[in-house]
């Protein structure tokens, strides 16, 4: 009797995943389970049962086949073998492939359900997007740099689209772009203004600085951003009102040595200073007229 050997390789698939090519294409564990289990009871409820006493012949032949169907298999992905009769030999292969491309075309269709979702949400195109938009605007008028990670963050982004993972990565990506915008703009405001922000008092220099940025029925000038106008004002002067070219990763630097200053009243302290400065700088202005 003429028999030929069919090799069946165990992979070793961890997390689900499945590279091909360049693309890394992930399906559930349970998914290719139930696929795999699926296709070799077929195929086995086809194959007749095997004196105990066979024997392999040629254990080389069972590593090439192994190597021409899944790519090789080594180590802990050893191969299993029984002997097969000549006329299955053609359809298991077959069925074999077949079952490889299913895996493939799995991983695809996920990767690509993943990719669309991704493509479809759009935060500019959402119900929300004013009012998300709003939000950003009155947490860069209390700290100009955003915390995805803050509780308060997450709690309204929570409120607005709920646990989704994928669309909660568009959010947060959505509101450091805006940030950037919005410090952009901050800047402008700053050194490229026909107005002589250097004579304005401290809440004239604040609401003119956050005026714009204030979202609807709350006030520009209330405790949190008078805060901020201090400490801008005061890194201002440290550098003559003069436009650096690092400015925000400069004034990055001065707002943390703020934060981390133990002093209790050291807002007090700065806005003190600066009121002086602001006399000073007004008595200049009107001995030269």
């Amino acid at each position: 009797m003429h028999n030929f050997l069919i090799v069946y390789t165990v992979f070793s698939y961890t997390s689900g995943s499945r590279k091909h090519g360049r693309e890394n294409y992930v399906i559930s564990d349970k998914c290719f389970q139930t696929t795999v289990n699926r296709e070799l009871s077929n195929m086995t409820s086809r194959l007749p049962l095997l004196d105990s006493q066979d024997t392999v012949e040629d254990e080389s032949a069972c590593r090439e086949l192994s190597q021409d169907l899944f790519g090789g298999a080594s180590g802990d992905n050893a191969c299993r073998h029984v002997l097969v009769p000549e006329k299955f030999m053609t359809d298991i292969l077959q069925e074999l492939r077949s079952l490889k491309k299913m895996v493939q075309q799995l991983g695809e269709a996920s990767a690509n359900d993943a990719s669309t979702l991704k493509k479809e949400f759009k935060v500019e195109e959402q119900v929300f997007h004013k009012t998300y938009y709003q939000y950003l605007k009155g947490s860069f008028c209390v700290c100009p740099w955003v915390n995805t990670e803050s509780a308060d963050f997450k709690r309204e982004v929570r409120r607005l689209i709920g646990d989704n993972c994928p669309q909660i990565m568009v959010m947060a990506s959505f509101a450091t772009s805006k940030f950037t915008q919005l410090r952009n703009q901050f800047r402008r405001m700053l050194f490229h203004s026909t107005l002589d922000i250097q004579g304005l008092s401290l809440e004239g220099l604040c609401n003119f600085l956050y005026k714009t940025f204030t979202p609807p029925g709350e006030s520009s000038i209330d405790k949190r951003k008078q805060r901020m106008t201090v400490i801008f004002r005061a890194f201002l002067s440290s550098k003559k009102f003069q436009e650096c070219d690092k400015f925000w990763i400069e004034f990055k630097d001065f707002y943390d040595s703020v934060q981390a200053d133990q002093r209790p009243n050291i807002i007090e302290l700065l806005a003190e200073k600066e009121e002086k400065r602001i006399r000073r700088y007004r008595e200049e202005q009107d001995k030269e007229t």
